[in-house]
């Protein structure tokens, strides 16, 4: 049964309030413990963002209105749950919600227009979430060097000494701002709900 997409923008809106509250307790810390705690808050915001695509994917294709109340042009009409998962998970146990060009072509197919056409304009962000993302998951030698690769695109240069992950999440992206990269994480993934849910 899925919710109303208002309920479940209103909820992801909410958990973004609330991680941007405690990641404001623990930037004030520099320990261990509070490194660890970033990361963590940075793979709940990924979680939780994945869910989010998942449910709205989902609540469209069986034909649920969105926030506006306009409701979207099915190309394919399937009326369970279970048969949209199947068919944009191409039959897998496990469909991946964060491969987000895979997302916005499958969506093209589902629904004319798309509803995630924004994902487009946002697409680079996104992307850095999932290299951040596999860098905290991951101990590949390929997760370790695109994450390398997104500090330094981001920053301008590596730190030789090397940068951890909550490092990098709690610079400030230029000099003289206050917001951090993992602010304007939390920042776009709340427009990016806003945009496909509306």
């Amino acid at each position: 049964m899925t919710r109303p997409l208002l309920d479940v923008y209103n909820d992801y809106d909410s958990f973004c309030t609330k991680l941007t509250q405690k990641l404001s307790v623990y930037a004030k810390f520099s320990s261990f413990g509070s490194s660890l705690m970033i990361e963590r808050l940075f793979e709940l915001l990924f979680m939780h963002f994945e869910s989010l695509i998942e449910e709205i994917f989902i609540s469209y294709a069986l034909g649920n209105p969105s926030i506006s109340g306009s409701v979207v042009n099915r190309t394919i009409m399937l009326t369970k749950e279970e048969d949209i998962i199947r068919l944009y998970s191409g039959g897998k146990d496990y469909p991946d919600w964060t491969k987000w060009d895979f997302i916005l072509s499958c969506s093209k197919l589902f629904f004319n227009p798309s509803p995630f056409e924004c994902l487009a304009n946002y697409m680079s962000i996104l992307n850095e979430l999932k290299t951040i993302r596999n860098g905290l998951a991951h101990i590949s030698g390929t997760a370790k060097k695109k994450y390398e690769s997104l500090v330094r695109n981001r920053m301008g240069y590596y730190p030789t000494a090397g940068m951890k992950i909550s490092s990098f999440l709690m610079t400030n992206i230029a000099t003289g701002r206050p917001k951090t990269y993992f602010q304007e994480y939390i920042d776009t993934t709340r427009i990016v709900a806003q945009l496909v849910c509306t």
